[in-house]
């Protein structure tokens, strides 16, 4: 087998990745549910049920900063690949 035959695009790979990282990126956010309030709530009940989801907040920013970094480093390392092959 030649190596023509084994060689990836680099920036076809990339764009795999950078696809892959949305879509989880993304599926993050599925786990964030509104909370259930009438809809005339008064800002002291809307405070107090968005606090309640507090952890989940919270979950969501640290896992999206997390694949954040994860991206970032990616994009990084691909910066030293001068090819791509299986």
């Amino acid at each position: 087998m030649s190596s023509a035959d084994t060689q990836f695009s680099k920036v076809r790979l990339e764009m795999l990745c950078d696809g892959i990282f949305a879509v989880a990126m993304t599926l993050l956010v599925l786990e964030l549910k509104p909370p259930d309030l009438p809809r005339q709530a008064a800002s002291a009940e809307i405070l107090h049920a968005l606090l309640e989801h507090g952890l989940a907040f919270v979950g969501f920013v640290l896992s999206f900063l997390l694949a954040g970094q994860f991206w970032i480093l990616h994009h990084l390392s691909f910066n030293y690949l001068r090819q791509a092959n299986r």
